[in-house]
């Protein structure tokens, strides 16, 4: 008997993927969010001050801003 056959389950890559990534997310969201917590705030309205609109502020402030944190979450 195979080990989740009982359930309908068929073992392979995919569900190695899917337990991987149930088994990961907590650990990159902790880390995601220690990086949230030392994030500035105030640069988010300074470059609303400067002209930027949302989507800008988002790809040229943010994301840039908290790279080092996504990264170290997945690596």
């Amino acid at each position: 008997m195979q080990i989740g056959s009982y359930q309908g389950i068929e073992l392979g890559m995919k569900t190695i993927f899917i337990a991987h990534t149930t088994f990961n997310i907590p650990f990159s969201l902790f880390i995601i969010m220690a990086r949230l917590d030392e994030f500035d705030y105030s640069i988010i309205e300074a470059s609303r001050d400067l002209g930027a609109n949302e989507f800008q502020t988002l790809t040229k402030v943010i994301i840039p801003t908290m790279m080092p944190g996504i990264v170290s979450a997945f690596f």
